[in-house]
């Protein structure tokens, strides 16, 4: 494994064989969607606004009428990493489910093979995601109480609103950014988190600071029984 250019005392790697797995693993046992755009969030979804995605909607529930959005991802596969670009990529096939307040499921449709590139970096102790491309290779209507939804022209509506719109998505992302914790629990400080990307894998790095001689003693002594215990199967 090369050696990434790094000041955090502590590294890690993960590869792109990794991430490949580890979603495998873990969307085969979800079912449900994974995160929820509610009406109750800062931007309210409206009927009206998913006319042009669902055809008829505003017409039978009002054009007004407050929507949840669940996204349910069903396979991501493909992953990988580039040096050059700075990039990360990925295939992922998703499932956007839309449902009234009331808990009354509307209609859901599937974003089949959706390439998808990206950066998360983390800067100051915050990680951001930025889009830098979405394209969907085909549309599957799953459920639909408002006729019929036209798959082919969903297909051209969502790559002309991911083409023009990432600049807004990207905005909102980096209005949600995630802060990480400068400390865990009361003997250790975090500091120097940050990414690097290289072929093939993903560097991450940390400095890991503990208070003061007296904690460390306390955390090591907490600690090293769990790792003596894990050691067998590692």
């Amino acid at each position: 494994m090369p050696s990434a250019n790094m000041t955090s005392e502590l590294k890690a790697y993960v590869s792109a064989y990794s991430m490949n797995s580890f979603f495998n693993a873990t969307l085969s046992v979800m079912d449900e969607p994974t995160f929820w755009l509610n009406s109750t969030d800062a931007h309210n979804v409206t009927a009206g606004e998913l006319e042009r995605l669902i055809p008829g909607i505003s017409a039978k529930y009002g054009n007004t009428t407050l929507m949840n959005i669940g996204v349910a991802p069903k396979n991501i596969e493909d992953v990988t990493v580039s040096e050059a670009s700075q990039k990360m990529a990925l295939s992922a096939t998703v499932q956007l489910q839309f449902w009234l307040t009331n808990g009354t499921e509307v209609a859901a449709l599937t974003l089949v093979d959706t390439d998808v590139e990206f950066t998360a970096m983390v800067t100051n102790m915050t990680l951001g995601l930025q889009l830098h491309k979405v394209n969907v290779a085909s549309v599957t209507a799953d459920y639909d109480t408002c006729g019929k939804l036209p798959a082919r022209k969903l297909k051209i509506e969502l790559n002309n609103a991911f083409r023009f719109g990432l600049p807004i998505i990207n905005k909102l992302l980096a209005a949600h950014e995630i802060q990480i914790p400068t400390t865990v629990g009361p003997y250790l400080e975090l500091s120097d988190v940050v990414t690097g990307y290289y072929d093939g894998y993903v560097a991450l790095g940390v400095t890991p600071t503990f208070v003061n001689s007296t904690n460390t003693t306390a955390f090591l002594g907490a600690t090293l029984p769990f790792i003596g215990a894990a050691l067998p199967f590692m």
